[in-house]
């Protein structure tokens, strides 16, 4: 963990400097950071870099994440992925009539979509967790109060 803790700090410096020269631009088109900035802001620098910084995050490659999990845990399980398949063969005559409010009634594509998402979420930093009892031991190793653990994918 030490080797990736500087990342999100130069992350936000990206940001800050990308908005910074933004604002400098004298294109009339506007952007987040501008329009923060001309309507005032009860935020300071630190909490408008945070934010538009978890912007830039929350928009970086989920739904592509999301959908190499999904395939990639149908195509290690071959009997789940011929279920997949099977139901969506059944459902559907043609490839016009797949879309996605009819995909959302298969029961079995649903769940084997929820369970690749719960087992690899696609957020760029998992499901972190804060230990919030007075300490948890985990495989022999005792962590503390407070400690952030990351989500790793299910082994």
């Amino acid at each position: 963990l030490k080797k990736v803790a500087g990342i999100e700090a130069i992350l936000v410096n990206m940001v800050h400097s990308k908005c910074e020269m933004n604002m400098e631009s004298k294109s009339e088109k506007g952007n987040v950071f501008s329009n923060i900035s001309k309507h005032g802001s009860l935020m300071n620098q630190s909490e408008v870099d945070g934010n538009l910084t978890a912007l830039v995050v929350a928009g970086s490659e989920t739904t592509g994440f999301a959908m190499t999990t999904i395939s990639f845990y149908l195509a290690n399980n071959p009997e789940c992925f011929r279920k997949a398949a099977d139901e969506v063969r059944s459902a559907f005559s043609s490839e016009e009539e797949i879309q996605g409010d009819a995909l959302k009634k298969l029961p079995y594509l649903k769940a084997a979509i929820d369970e690749a998402l719960r087992m690899t979420p696609p957020g760029p930093n998992g499901l972190a967790r804060e230990v919030i009892s007075e300490g948890v031991t985990v495989r022999g190793h005792f962590i503390s109060k407070g400690v952030i653990l990351p989500s790793f994918p299910a082994a």
